[in-house]
């Protein structure tokens, strides 16, 4: 990902405070240091849950739509 790709999509999660960032100069190249906040965690870890769940309804969506008669060619 190109680096204005990435600041414009650290930008967006700053603004949600999803995470902080700090810029650092000196002795070479900046750096742009970035860390997750705690409702930024607490808002992730809701989203892999949701994600878990889904896979969990799919699979269980697929095993009820399995007829007992199936068989293999």
């Amino acid at each position: 990902m190109p680096d204005g790709h990435l600041n414009r999509h650290l930008h967006a999660l700053a603004e949600e405070a999803i995470v902080t960032t700090q810029r650092r100069t000196g002795g070479g190249r900046p750096q742009t240091m970035v860390q997750i906040t705690k409702d930024g965690r607490a808002r992730f870890i809701a989203y892999i849950d949701a994600l878990e769940g889904l896979v969990r309804d799919v699979q269980r969506s697929m095993r009820e739509s399995e007829s007992p008669m199936r068989t293999m060619p």
